[in-house]
C-alpha cells in the first residue's frame, strides 16, 4: 500500500465520531484505494499524453484523439485508477458526440458510470448521467421516441444531485425534465418544474441562468394566456439584463415581449413607452435589425391606436434616420 493511500485512510479513521458517517468513510477508502500507486514518470507520460489528445481534439483531429485516450485508458487501468479511467471515458464520449455517433457514446458513458459506481464517485456518475440523459434528449427530438430512456435517466441524476446536495446539478437535471416535457407539448407540468428550476437558480444566485430560462417560461405563460405572469416574468429579465451590457440583446427582446403583452392588453401607451425604449437602445448599439423591429412595433401599435401618436412617430422615424 502506498504512502498517499495509507494517509488518507488514517485521516479517514481519525475523523470518525460517531456511526452516522461511517457509509461516508467507506465510500471514501473505497475511491482512495481505487487510486493505486502512479509513478512520477507515469504521471509525466500522462500529463503529455493529455495534453495532445486535448490538442488533437481543439483542432478536430477527433480520430487521433481517440488513440491517445485510449493509451491513456490503458495506462490507468494497468495502475488501477478508476477515477482517471472514467474520466477519460467521458472524453472519449465528448469525442463521439462531436462525431454524432451518439450511439458508440452512450456505450462509453455507460462504461464510465459503471465505473464511477465502482468507488461510489457519485458526482461524477451524475454528470456522465445527465450527459447520457442530453443524448437520448436528442435522440428523442430526432430520430425515435426514447423520451422515456431520457426521463428514466434524469431521474437518477436528480436523485444523486439532492443527495449530495448540489443544487447546479439539480436544477441542470430539473431543465432536462421541463424540456422534455416542453417537447411533448405539456406545458402546464413543465412550467411547473421550469419554476422549481428558476427558484434554485436565485437562490444560487445565477443570473446567468435565470435569464437564460426566463424567456421560455413567458413564451409558455403567454401561450396559456397567463399574461400577468408572463409581464411579471419579462420585467425581471428586463431588470437583470439592463444591469450588465452584455444583455444588451436580452434587453432587446424582454422590451419587444412587454411590448406586445401590453399591446394585446390594448393598453397601448404602456406599449407604446416600451417600444420608445427598444428603439433607444437599438439606436445605441447601432444595430438595424433591431431598428427596424422597433420601428416595425411602434408602427402597428400607433395604427392600431388610430394615429394618435402620429407626431411622435414622425419624430422618432426622423431621429432613426439622422
Amino acid at each position: 500500500m502506498n504512502l498517499y493511500l495509507k494517509r488518507k485512510i488514517t485521516i479517514i479513521l481519525i475523523s470518525i465520531t460517531s456511526s452516522l458517517n461511517l457509509a461516508l468513510m467507506m465510500s471514501e477508502i473505497k475511491i482512495a484505494s481505487a487510486e493505486s500507486a502512479i509513478t512520477e514518470d507515469t504521471e509525466i507520460q500522462i500529463d503529455r499524453l493529455e495534453k495532445q489528445a486535448l490538442e488533437k481534439q481543439l483542432q478536430l483531429q477527433h480520430q487521433e484523439a481517440l488513440q491517445i485516450y485510449e493509451k491513456l485508458l490503458a495506462i490507468y487501468r494497468e495502475n488501477g485508477d478508476k477515477r482517471g479511467e472514467g474520466n477519460i471515458l467521458d472524453k472519449i464520449a465528448n469525442i463521439y458526440i462531436q462525431r454524432y455517433e451518439k450511439e458508440k457514446a452512450l456505450k462509453v458513458l455507460q462504461q464510465a458510470i459503471n465505473t464511477y459506481k465502482q468507488t461510489d464517485n457519485r458526482a461524477q456518475e451524475a454528470k456522465s448521467l445527465i450527459l447520457k440523459a442530453k443524448i437520448y434528449k436528442d435522440l428523442s427530438y430526432k430520430y425515435s421516441k426514447k423520451y422515456f430512456l431520457a426521463l428514466t435517466t434524469i431521474r437518477k441524476t436528480l436523485t444523486i444531485s439532492r443527495e449530495i446536495g448540489n443544487s447546479s446539478m439539480e436544477a441542470e437535471s430539473l431543465f432536462m425534465m421541463a424540456e422534455i416535457y416542453y417537447y411533448e407539448e405539456k406545458s402546464s407540468l413543465a412550467l411547473k418544474i421550469y419554476e422549481k428550476v428558476l427558484a434554485i437558480y436565485k437562490k444560487i444566485d445565477d443570473s446567468n441562468a435565470v435569464i437564460s430560462i426566463l424567456p421560455k417560461m413567458v413564451r409558455l405563460y403567454k401561450k396559456q394566456n397567463n399574461y400577468s405572469r408572463a409581464l411579471e416574468l419579462t420585467k425581471e429579465a428586463f431588470n437583470i439584463a439592463k444591469s450588465n451590457e452584455k444583455y444588451n440583446k436580452k434587453v432587446i427582446d424582454a422590451i419587444g415581449i412587454i411590448t406586445v403583452i401590453y399591446f394585446n392588453q390594448q393598453e397601448y401607451s404602456k406599449a407604446i413607452v416600451y417600444a420608445q425604449e427598444s428603439l433607444k437602445l437599438a439606436l445605441k448599439l447601432q444595430k438595424p435589425v433591431f431598428q427596424l423591429k422597433s420601428l416595425n412595433i411602434i408602427t402597428v401599435i400607433l395604427v392600431a391606436y388610430q394615429l394618435i401618436y402620429k407626431n411622435l412617430f414622425w419624430k422618432l422615424f426622423k431621429m432613426l434616420m439622422e
